[in-house]
């Protein structure tokens, strides 16, 4: 695996924070907000200048607004029949407006709510049918809204499946909303040179893209495939140029055959490398993702086949691939290169400000009554210097 050097700092707020470095940059934990809760926060979006943070409970469709201090400033569950209810689940993570307010869309439509949790507005969909698109209300599910649009991801099956080339000429990456009509349009497909055309199954969840929007462009990758596209943002979204992700070390899903392939059943190679969030921090791209397996560790999941052995496997590589990130230029040019602090969760982060903010990990050895925020930044020597 890749080394990390680590040196103890202390943090502002009396915490003792942690900072990675490798030659030429740095990441330095700078602070971090607790949040008193009882239950599992994921982060939806902070806005630095007016100390304000959102967080949502997927299990209850509950959004917090809390202050820096984590005091709980408003708690919302909108649900059942009526005007106001965005339902259980969402299609992205929520935003701040900038204007004491934030939106939100889900399959009930586009919703701006003010900070006391009073409905401003509400765009339904107009689209019939609706699509059953699959997302999620935390920030590596993002909402990008430009050009008078919101953009997200909006992938679903299709009427073909997937041991079918049809399915993959026909399935669809992004989606935008017009609050103006109220429709949805989805759009970007999968490019004719990518692994997913390569003639084999694979599922739906191993083609889920992260995606940033910025200098209008969309710069996307698609799950287990290790190469970065660059679209405009603009109709018709053509691609611009493609470009292989520098990873250090990767390990791409190719598939299954078809005749090894239930086509009813739903499930994901374990054993492949993926990208897991993609922002754009300053000048930077960052990535965080999953190396995947090497081949022997490959070889002996893909021989596993009861819950014993299953077991086995995963206590036999306990430990052994972390979660990376990477620094990369808009050209793809590789300036740095770490694992994810141990501290951090390495889904769910965003840049705000001149930092970045990144959930605190899930603690699976025992339950913690708050979740916590972490305040990042990344430096070069030269700034420094």
């Amino acid at each position: 695996m890749i080394p990390s050097i680590y040196l103890l700092l202390i943090g502002c707020r009396g915490e003792r924070v942690k900072e990675s470095m490798d030659a030429d940059y740095r990441i330095t934990l700078e602070d971090s907000i607790k949040i008193p809760y009882l239950g599992m926060l994921g982060l939806m979006d902070v806005d630095p200048e007016n100390e304000k943070l959102l967080m949502y409970d997927g299990q209850q469709g509950l959004i917090l607004l809390t202050d820096f201090q984590g005091n709980t400033l408003m708690e919302m569950r909108k649900q059942g029949d009526v005007k106001d209810s965005y339902g259980r689940f969402l299609l992205s993570a929520a935003t701040f407006t900038g204007n004491q307010s934030f939106k939100l869309i889900s399959q009930n439509g586009l919703f701006e709510f003010d900070f006391d949790g009073q409905l401003i507005n509400r765009v339904k969909h107009s689209t019939d049918p609706f699509p059953g698109l699959s997302g999620k209300g935390t920030v590596d599910k993002p909402m990008h809204i430009y050009n008078g649009k919101v953009f997200f991801t909006g992938i679903s099956r299709n009427q073909f499946t997937k041991i079918e080339p049809e399915y993959y000429d026909h399935f669809e990456l992004m989606a935008s909303f017009n609050p103006k009509d109220g429709q949805l349009h989805r759009f970007m497909g999968l490019e004719e040179g990518s692994v997913f055309k390569n003639g084999m199954a694979h599922e739906m969840i191993e083609m889920y893209p992260t995606f940033t929007l910025t200098d209008d462009q969309f710069y996307v990758i698609v799950g287990t495939e290790p190469t970065l596209y660059q679209y405009p943002a603009k109709e018709p979204y053509e691609l611009i140029k493609s470009s292989p992700i520098p990873y250090l070390e990767f390990h791409e899903g190719k598939g299954r055959p078809h005749d090894k392939v239930d086509v009813k059943a739903i499930t994901s190679d374990q054993s492949a490398g993926r990208a897991l969030n993609l922002i754009n921090f300053k000048d930077y791209l960052l990535l965080s993702y999953i190396t995947g397996y090497e081949k022997s560790d490959r070889e002996a999941y893909y021989q596993a086949n009861s819950a014993e052995s299953y077991k086995e496997f995963y206590e036999s590589i306990a430990g052994k691939y972390t979660p990376q990130l990477l620094l990369m230029d808009k050209s793809t040019n590789r300036l740095a290169h770490w694992e994810v602090p141990e501290r951090l969760d390495s889904r769910q982060f965003l840049a705000r400000g001149d930092f970045l903010w990144f959930l605190g990990r899930f603690n699976e050895e025992e339950e913690e009554d708050f979740a916590k925020i972490y305040k990042v930044n990344i430096d070069s020597k030269q700034k420094r210097d």
